[in-house]
């Protein structure tokens, strides 16, 4: 594992070598798995980048419908620009990113799921704020029915992502934010290629999804660069998938479930601080961290085990909702709770 060195609180700039004057490459790692239906609108898009300097990498997960004839005619009609790996097996959404990831080539590596549309101005709008220092940038995105028609809002306005959450993510305390929740969709992301490559291989996707780990340990060396411009169209759909597995969004939901269980909730951070130290990470950051996450899983537990007003009050005046949760809206979340609980208790007159 290549370690590596940042400051605390300030963004680690200089991870590439980039002439004067040269636009830095970007690999656009295309993951896909049984895509065919949505596959050739998804790679339109990305070979309409208005960026100049790009090739597209695409793992296919040994797909079994058209996926691969679509990929193989792409790749022949555009050799200089599209390269096309293959597995023999099916390694599943994570471990195809990974395999993509490792043989990039570009100084950024931008992700792609196999189903979106790239807007043409993507990678020019996110690699500059790469060029300005920060190790991860991405953006918002457009919510989309199957047939691309728009749904009337974003995914952060879906998350809640506001102004203050944006300029904490800006600053040095961006990796206790994402400690909380994770707010960065992977096709909506773009990192140096360095430190991607570092952070893998990725952890088991019952601890972690493959953005998540790589916003996570980004945000350790330093701010990241969110973009408040809509620049993918995100379909939302049944069929869904990457790799042959549920959607990013929907595993991130699921691990962040797992690794709130009451019994397990500190050892589920135990590999990403393990990756941090191997990559030379500072180590008094690692033991704060370790010791935020105790901290919080015992909130957490306190919140679970003992679900009344004494708890909420308790939460409230350690500062644990501002500390450990989503501050004033978790603690209105667990008053609402308790006010539905007592009013169904409560025998009808």
């Amino acid at each position: 594992m290549n370690r590596m060195s940042a400051p605390v609180s300030e963004p680690r700039g200089g991870g590439i070598a980039i002439g004067a004057g040269e636009s830095p490459r970007v690999t656009i790692v295309l993951a896909t798995y049984n895509g065919a239906r949505h596959l050739a609108r998804q790679i339109d898009s990305l070979l309409a980048q208005d960026y100049p300097v790009f090739d597209i990498l695409a793992s296919d997960d040994a797909s079994s419908d058209g996926t691969q004839g679509i990929l193989a005619d792409y790749e022949g009609r555009f050799p200089d620009r599209i390269s096309v790996l293959y597995n023999e097996h099916n390694l599943g959404f994570v471990g195809n990113f990974e395999r993509g990831i490792k043989m990039a080539m570009g100084d950024y590596i931008a992700l792609s799921d196999q189903d979106d549309v790239w807007l043409p101005g993507k990678l020019s709008e996110l690699v500059p704020l790469l060029a300005r220092g920060a190790g991860l940038a991405f953006s918002d995105l457009e919510i989309v029915d199957e047939g691309l028609a728009p749904l009337g809002y974003g995914m952060w306005k879906t998350i809640g992502l506001g102004k203050k959450d944006l300029s904490t993510l800006r600053g040095c305390r961006a990796f206790e934010a994402l400690m909380r929740r994770n707010v960065v969709t992977g096709c909506a992301l773009i990192a140096r290629r360095d430190l991607a490559q570092a952070s893998l291989p990725f952890p088991p996707l019952r601890d972690f999804v493959h953005d998540q780990w790589l916003a996570l340990i980004a945000s350790f060396f330093g701010p990241l660069a969110p973009c408040p411009s809509r620049l993918v169209l995100y379909r939302q759909h049944d069929s869904q998938q990457t790799g042959g597995e549920r959607s990013t969004v929907a595993e991130i939901a699921m691990a962040e479930s797992r690794r709130r269980d009451l019994g397990g909730y500190e050892e589920g951070w135990a590999p990403l601080f393990e990756r941090l130290d191997a990559m030379g990470a500072d180590a008094a950051k690692i033991a704060w961290a370790k010791d935020w996450v105790r901290r919080r899983g015992a909130a957490l537990r306190l919140r679970e085990e003992n679900p009344g007003l004494r708890t909420v009050a308790r939460l409230a005046a350690s500062g644990a909702y501002f500390e450990h949760f989503s501050g004033i809206r978790s603690l209105a979340r667990d008053l609402l709770r308790l006010a539905r609980r007592n009013s169904r208790s409560r025998p009808r007159q």
